[in-house]
């Protein structure tokens, strides 16, 4: 790419007009778009309408910003602030990491992490998030409360103002991505339209993976409409190589009924499997086993003889009392990983009311549903991520399932109750336990309560004592 070569004048004007919103002025067009402008100068067709057509649709609303807007004003004009430690627990790993609980702006954390330059966080985030969770504000117009009255989050902000907010943290969520991360965005019905609009813009239509369906409930009753019984997750990429997991369901009773029709004297239930293929073959696998010559019904073995030998002496050949009957594998159902997962989910419940993981906390989610995503979009030792960390389920599964985690609420309440969830947590269900009360029981890691553009006012007047901290 040749380099382009600007005065202080020309800069100022190219400065001003990307902070006013606007286009470039005409006579920098042929510095800043050189092969562009050679084509109109020497003639060349420039297909307008080609262009217009790849074009991705974008939403337009009073008050959205450029993105290169949005990310230099972090840089140049000083919009991010420092972390400071409030609380730890437990001493860190070798490498100095601890899981965090980041009180204060979300967005300020953001763009502390896109600068990349505070010694707490310094090269260890961004670019090496493999997961973003988030489960935002809903636009209700209504404030939530615990079941005591404590104030947990207003959710105020509507129409343009919720958009661009949530639009201006998406784009530093996706520079703190990795490469090969994923991204969910939790939603219900009134404004994932839009978000979808906006997603396949900051990350590409191309990098749209999913419209997940959780249906949440079984049944409510809504004043003259359909009932809403479901909320929206989208998943998107950074890019077009991803981790992936693949998961699985347990199998419908129907399905185990009309397949799984066997059992073996031990209790053992499995259903049968072809052990042939369609097509003669010349070598072992053609050759005559236990007087059935597979040739002359026009097919072959799957397996040479000394496997089907081996198979049988392990008991995985079912022999059918049909004479002449071809035998058959067996696939036990304890043996099988369930049906992949489908992007509709009616298996996961809101959290009970008696659960161990309970917190009382408006809007908490169930850990299987988080489970499932951390799973999927994640490995042991990867790095997840929830800026708006609510009562701390997807802190508390990356902990269960051995991620990192940095999790950011600004409500005291949602903080304390984060804190107090992953402290305790040895006390806390284990996950896959839905149907039982079995106790994870281990120990909470290394842990830091930290706080971003809200600080200790006490330590922040006695300068002489934290003057270097604080510096």
């Amino acid at each position: 790419m040749p380099i382009i070569n600007l005065t202080e004048e020309e800069l100022t004007k190219l400065w001003e007009a990307v902070n006013d919103g606007a286009e470039p002025p005409p006579e920098l067009a042929g510095k800043l778009f050189p092969s562009f402008m050679e084509k109109l100068a020497t003639g060349s067709k420039f297909d307008f309408e080609a262009l217009n057509r790849i074009r991705i649709p974008t939403l337009e609303y009073a008050g959205k910003r450029q993105e290169g807007v949005i990310l230099a004003g972090a840089a140049l004009l000083g919009q991010s602030a420092p972390l400071q430690i409030l609380r730890t627990f437990g001493e860190p790993a070798l490498d100095g990491w601890r899981n965090m609980i980041v009180q204060g702006d979300n967005l300020q954390f953001l763009k502390t992490v896109f600068l990349n330059q505070d010694p707490l966080i310094k090269d260890k985030v961004k670019g090496k998030v493999k997961l973003f969770y988030n489960d935002p504000p809903f636009a209700t117009k209504a404030d939530f409360q615990s079941k005591e009255g404590a104030t947990s989050y207003s959710d105020k902000i509507e129409s343009a103002e919720f958009l661009e907010d949530l639009r201006e943290r998406l784009i530093f969520m996706r520079e703190t991505l990795a490469e090969d991360g994923s991204i969910y965005l939790h939603l219900d019905t009134k404004k994932s339209h839009y978000l979808k609009v906006m997603m396949d813009e900051i990350f590409g239509d191309t990098n749209f993976r999913n419209e997940i369906i959780w249906q949440r409930t079984s049944a409510r009753s809504d004043s003259k409409t359909y009932n809403h019984i479901h909320y929206v997750v989208l998943f998107y990429t950074k890019s077009d190589t991803w981790m992936w997991n693949k998961q699985y369901t347990e199998y419908n009773p129907e399905y185990i009924d009309n397949f799984y029709r066997y059992n073996d004297p031990d209790g053992r239930v499995f259903r049968v499997d072809n052990l042939t293929a369609s097509g003669i073959r010349k070598g072992s696998s053609g050759m005559p086993w236990h007087g059935i010559d597979p040739a002359k019904k026009g097919i072959h073995w799957k397996f040479k003889i000394e496997k089907l030998e081996k198979l049988d002496k392990e008991g995985r050949i079912y022999w059918p009392k049909k004479e002449g009957g071809v035998p058959a594998y067996k696939r036990y159902l304890d043996e099988m990983p369930g049906t992949v997962l489908q992007s509709i989910w009616t298996d996961i419940s809101p959290v009970a009311a008696q659960s161990l993981d309970r917190t009382d906390y408006p809007t908490q989610k169930p850990e299987a549903l988080l489970e499932r995503i951390v799973r999927a979009s994640s490995n042991p030792g990867d790095l997840v991520m929830d800026i708006f960390g609510g009562s701390g389920t997807t802190a508390a599964v990356a902990e269960k399932l051995d991620r990192r985690w940095i999790t950011c609420d600004f409500g005291k309440h949602a903080i304390y109750t984060m804190q107090k969830r992953l402290m305790n947590i040895a006390d806390s269900k284990a996950l896959g336990q839905e149907k039982s009360s079995k106790k994870y029981s281990l120990p909470p890691k290394p842990l830091a309560v930290v706080s971003v553009g809200a600080y200790d006012f006490s330590r922040v007047m006695d300068l002489r004592k934290n003057k270097e901290a604080y510096i």
